[in-house]
């Protein structure tokens, strides 16, 4: 399923030219691919506070809070198996030393997610999930990811992001690069703090960097003209 874009999936059983699929329509009958959809979750569907608010007196009532919980627990549906991929990643895999964090998406065109859905043109995937993630620098493969996190309403720092990423490699001093949007004062002295090392590209605009990074010749009167010579090198 999914491999030819059909209108909608019972037509894999129809019998109209194009849509019919001999392997999907002879592994079950469409009714039992539609029992077991109604029936099978990822998820305690008992727990799930958007379709059973009523039968426990202590989960919520209100779409509120509803609301609120799912804001905070976006991948609640698929929450079993995202935690079992990630804790196979970490443990059939020997980290080297170096490692990258950066961004990544995953495609998505569609409107009921409770994951925040992004538009990016310039890039390959211009629409869908966006993922921080956490790689070996050599081979590229994936020790930690993270989807887009908020908190009441507003974005998350950056600086807690990389914090979450990272978590999983603390204490072992491994070295940590990353682009001008995580770097910052703030998150190399906490990284420090968890005995992990932290390379990147900054902006001379950051707070708490030495004055030697300012382009303003007031705060700067020495070197502002080359760090603004600097700024405009390839």
């Amino acid at each position: 399923m999914g491999l030819v874009r059909i209108p909608y999936y019972q037509d894999y059983w129809s019998s109209e030219p194009g849509y019919y699929n001999r392997l999907i329509s002879t592994t079950m009958t469409r009714s039992r691919f539609d029992f077991l959809t109604q029936h099978f979750a990822c998820s305690d569907p008992a727990t799930n506070p958007e379709r059973y608010p009523h039968e426990d007196p202590t989960m919520f009532t209100d779409k509120a809070h509803k609301y609120n919980f799912m804001a905070k627990h976006p991948l609640y549906p698929l929450q079993p198996v995202w935690d079992t991929v990630l804790s196979k990643c970490r443990a059939n895999f020997n980290l080297g030393r170096n490692l990258a964090i950066d961004e990544a998406m995953v495609k998505y065109s569609g409107f009921k997610a409770h994951v925040r859905k992004f538009f990016m043109p310039l890039k390959p995937i211009r629409t869908g999930f966006k993922l921080y993630a956490l790689a070996d620098s050599a081979t590229g493969y994936l020790a930690n990811f993270i989807v887009q996190p908020f908190k009441s309403g507003a974005p998350a720092k950056m600086t807690d992001i990389a914090m979450a990423v990272a978590s999983p490699v603390f204490g072992v001093y491994h070295h940590i690069f990353g682009d001008k949007l995580y770097s910052s004062v703030e998150l190399c002295q906490r990284l420090l703090a968890d005995r992990t090392y932290y390379t990147g590209a900054v902006k001379s605009t950051s707070k708490n960097l030495p004055r030697d990074f300012r382009t303003n010749p007031d705060k700067n009167p020495q070197q502002h003209q080359k760090i603004k010579n600097l700024n405009k090198m390839p």
